[in-house]
């Protein structure tokens, strides 16, 4: 491509996790595809900036790459999801070079249908109050970037925008486990769950106390590659059956319950009841304190899975 021909598109695309691989065809999907160029740590056309040691040795020219792919590129779009998480300080190490270096070189920037766990502040919120536009996907993620004075819009996760055939696309190319020769004949429940570093393991534990008590087969599917290792070490030995995420297996579910974003997304675009698990600001601030189960402040002796 001619220089400053092409719109570049960062985020954290790989073929492990199928919410990530929604929001990529989702934001190519807003341009011409013959338009965009991928910056990610994996599977894109550039890297990201390396800041540990040991990925400066392993992979000298990276910053270069990354350096190069930024000053051709005709605007930067971080292409939907939670990059800038001041939750997690790594995240920020990631993405925030990024960010600071298209300022520098005065790159027109949009920040897509963002999320942020908290509010901004310090050099975050000064890059913020520089970029051009931003939309957020969540009330709570626009609350945080107000009270930082930081102007944004109120927007759909990209991910809504994209046709059942294209969610269904997706599920085809991202295979965890064997698809089910067929599906439960009686009533069951489609879950989804998995670790995160601020929940207590209590919660893991309630949760296999509600499966064990559950009336119900439990059906659950992974959105991530590590979902299927939470499988195995909490629900495999409980009954649970594991298998591929598929709309049949959506629809044809007496409940949903579940704690990925996209998970829960996916049962919204398909206009079926859920029950989302709170595990972090994005969920409630998406679907409501009204609709949620808090992850930390629960009774657990309310069964969900019932």
């Amino acid at each position: 491509m001619t220089n400053k021909n092409y719109i570049l598109l960062v985020g954290n695309y790989g073929h492990t996790n199928i919410g990530d691989m929604l929001l990529k065809k989702a934001a190519i999907q807003q341009y011409s595809e013959s338009q965009i160029k991928v910056m990610s740590p994996a599977y894109g056309d550039f890297p990201i900036f390396t800041t540990g040691f040991r990925s400066l040795i392993k992979h000298p020219l990276n910053n270069w790459k990354a350096f190069r792919a930024i000053t051709l590129s005709k605007k930067v779009v971080f292409g939907g999801g939670g990059l800038l998480n001041s939750q997690n300080k790594h995240s920020l190490l990631i993405w925030g070079p990024i960010l600071l270096t298209s300022l520098i070189l005065r790159k027109p920037i949009e920040l897509n249908a963002q999320s942020f766990s908290s509010t901004p502040r310090g050099l975050l919120k000064l890059m913020l109050k520089n970029v051009d536009a931003i939309s957020v996907r969540d009330n709570l993620s626009h609350q945080y970037l107000k009270n930082a004075g930081v102007k944004s819009e109120l927007v759909e996760d990209l991910a809504l925008s994209l046709s059942t055939e294209s969610i269904q696309n997706v599920f085809d190319d991202i295979k965890f486990t064997s698809d089910l020769d067929k599906l439960p004949k009686t009533d069951y429940i489609l879950l989804n769950a998995r670790t995160y570093k601020a929940l207590p393991s209590s919660v893991y534990l309630d949760l296999q106390d509600w499966v064990q008590k559950s009336k119900y087969q439990i059906v659950f599917t992974p959105f991530d590659i590590a979902d299927v290792d939470f499988y195995n070490k909490y629900l495999k030995d409980l009954g649970v059956i594991i298998a591929n995420p598929s709309l049949k297996l959506f629809k044809s579910a007496y409940k949903i319950i579940g704690m990925r974003l996209h998970f829960l997304l996916v049962a919204q675009k398909l206009k079926m009841q859920f029950t989302p698990l709170s595990y972090a600001p994005k969920v409630i601030g998406m679907f409501g304190t009204q609709k949620c189960i808090d992850l930390y402040n629960y009774d657990k002796q309310k069964n969900p899975l019932n």
